[in-house]
């Protein structure tokens, strides 16, 4: 689950999820950015719906010094049904996205 996603090419950033939690209608992902093995401080982290490119942001939230980023985002009904996020970290004119699957309900 924590595998790191690295932008085309995989020479720029990385984005990896360290842990994601549902409750209460929230996702909260804790997230790190990296580039070149660096942490990416102040990088832009935006959360989307899945599958639909011109859906608003559902949060947005920018990375600490140590290129840790925690965003809560709500689950609503597109999300839900989509069962999936889009998660997009953008430093100066790199970027990377990645696509994070819900826990599914037991």
């Amino acid at each position: 689950m924590n595998a790191e996603v690295q932008d085309v090419g995989g020479a720029g950033l990385a984005l990896t999820l360290v842990s994601s939690e549902q409750s209460s209608g929230t996702l909260q992902l804790s997230l790190l950015v990296m580039d070149s093995e660096q942490p990416v401080a102040n990088a832009q982290v935006e959360c989307s719906t899945f599958g639909d490119p011109n859906s608003p942001s559902l949060a947005k939230t920018a990375s600490g010094s140590s290129g840790q980023a925690e965003i809560k985002a709500p689950l609503t009904e597109a999300v839900l049904r989509e069962g999936a996020v889009m998660v997009r970290a953008t430093s100066g004119t790199k970027s990377v996205t990645r696509k994070i699957r819900l826990k599914r309900s037991t």
